[in-house]
């Protein structure tokens, strides 16, 4: 069950997205996580499903480690310009960093840690 959770062989992106462009009218958001290696499919897809993307995030589970997620906002019928924000640290040392912090307060939740 976790597989299927995780990994995009059950789902594939490009019906996917084009599902996406099909339910959403003309200007409608869409906001999703996916692997940043990744990437350079996630735009071609995008854009074959005429999904501009307007922001994009990298979520770094530490400083100095690579992008785990990639967060993206994407728009059908855009012409902006993509705008990518800062990357976003989910740890200092071990504790959630402040910004993480932050996240879940907003949205009055936490993570927990568990085994299955």
């Amino acid at each position: 069950m976790r597989h299927t959770a995780r990994y995009n062989i059950h789902l594939p992106m490009d019906k996917f997205f084009m599902k996406v462009s099909k339910l959403l009218g003309n200007r409608g958001h869409f906001v999703f996580c996916y692997d940043p290696q990744q990437f350079q499919e996630i735009c071609v897809q995008l854009s074959l499903a005429k999904l501009t993307i307007e922001t994009v995030q990298f979520i770094h589970p530490k400083l100095d480690r690579k992008a785990s997620l990639v967060m993206i906002q994407a728009r059908k019928g855009s012409k902006s310009l993509m705008k990518t924000r800062e990357p976003f640290i989910t740890f200092d040392g071990k504790e959630f960093s402040a910004t993480t912090q932050e996240v879940y307060k907003k949205a009055r939740t936490h993570s927990i840690k568990c085994t299955l």
